[in-house]
């Protein structure tokens, strides 16, 4: 988690989301790597208030994880839906992935993409421990966390199958698939790439 806790860059460029951010000449940008934890939400949160306090317009988050705890991600989940500022989620970098509890937070995001090369999905809970649980307590968890991100995806307007498929079949696909899916706005060569194809996205 020493990675994810590392010093908040700033990039400082014209950067555009929609007409309340048009004089905004920042976005802060933080990273999510490695497991999804109480910590990364502290993190984010922290984040969040950063960039409010320096004027900036949207937050840029960079997420490479195999996925998490479901607690922390359901409270990233209400941080994004309820921030004042976007939230710009990027897979990155190229190799990496979104999976599990980082698939859930993609489809959550202002706006979601992905590098080349890189994947997402594969959101089916478990327990933390590994150990088997019962059919009926599987199915529990699988039908709340189903229900629960088809909210999230309805509002976000992004492919409700699919989201659905990635809680109850582990679907996971390449970041090119999940844009032809609608799970994706779209697969960036690099990071300026990704930051000027947000700009008047509203």
């Amino acid at each position: 988690m020493l990675k994810v806790l590392k010093t908040l860059l700033f990039f400082w460029s014209l950067f555009f989301v929609g007409p309340a951010f048009a004089q905004s000449k920042c976005t802060l940008a933080v990273e999510l790597e490695g497991a999804i934890t109480m910590a990364s939400f502290d993190y984010l949160k922290r984040a969040e208030i950063v960039a409010i306090e320096r004027g900036c317009g949207s937050l840029f988050v960079r997420i490479n994880t195999p996925g998490g705890d479901l607690q922390s991600t359901r409270m990233i989940v209400e941080k994004i839906l309820a921030s004042p500022i976007p939230y710009l989620c990027l897979i990155s970098p190229s190799g990496g992935h979104a999976g599990s509890a980082g698939a859930i937070i993609m489809m959550a995001c202002h706006v979601s993409a992905g590098l080349a090369a890189t994947n997402l999905g594969a959101a089916t809970p478990i327990l933390a421990s590994g150990q088997q649980i019962s059919e009926d307590l599987r199915k529990k968890m699988i039908n709340d966390t189903k229900s629960w991100l088809e909210g999230v995806t309805k509002l976000r307007g992004r492919n409700l199958k699919f989201a659905e498929e990635i809680i109850t079949e582990a679907k996971s696909v390449s970041a090119d698939e999940a844009v032809k899916l609608g799970a994706l706005d779209f697969v960036a060569a690099n990071e300026e790439q990704f930051l000027d194809q947000c700009g008047g996205r509203e």
